[in-house]
């Protein structure tokens, strides 16, 4: 993975172009994918949403479309239709913002076909679902209380409101960058936990 110290989305795009070119560029035995987690730009997730435009734009600008995709995690994900707090968020709901960069290649090894793949996301939905936000939530909140998994705190300040409102929250855990080290110096300063 990577850590991105990008303070805007022209420094993102700069640095999920380096992380593209270093994905195909090294062998698959060597990296198979990668994260691009970028704690400091495209919080909000309506713009993180724009942003994957342009991160569409780059991979054909690149020459990798059909080589690498680009799949979606951010701390207030939300599917297109469906309501804020509905448990199939949490398919792609992550602590940060970040990019998970993985090779078409890697993808076709798991899936015979398209149908296949697409049969992906419906089973983790449909899992979610089955367990049902309350569940899904007291599971989260049973791992985030495990030191190995502080991190998870960070999706269920996700799940509440704050000053009445349904706005998103986003927390770092008080061991960043401890727990995930910057891929560089800058990146060593992450944003200070909410008040």
């Amino acid at each position: 993975y990577a850590v991105s110290a990008a303070q805007d989305e022209q420094s993102l795009l700069r640095a999920l172009t380096a992380e593209l070119e270093t994905l195909s560029a090294t062998p698959i035995a060597t990296l198979e994918t990668t994260l691009l987690i970028h704690p400091h730009v495209l919080r909000n997730f309506p713009d993180y949403n724009e942003f994957l435009g342009a991160a569409e734009r780059l991979l054909a600008q690149l020459g990798l479309r059909g080589v690498v995709q680009i799949a979606s995690f951010h701390p207030a994900y939300q599917f297109a239709g469906a309501a804020t707090d509905a448990v199939d968020n949490y398919t792609n709901r992550s602590p940060y913002p970040m990019l998970h960069l993985l090779r078409e290649e890697s993808i076709a090894a798991v899936a015979r076909d398209a149908d296949e793949l697409l049969e992906i996301p419906r089973r983790n939905i449909e899992t979610l679902r089955g367990l049902g936000t309350e569940r899904v939530l007291e599971l989260l909140r049973r791992l985030a209380g495990d030191e190995k998994s502080a991190i998870l705190r960070t999706m269920l300040s996700n799940s509440a409101s704050t000053n009445g409102q349904n706005e998103q929250r986003l927390i770092f855990p008080a061991d960043w960058p401890a727990n995930c080290p910057p891929t560089d110096a800058t990146a060593a300063s992450m944003p200070p936990l909410p008040a």
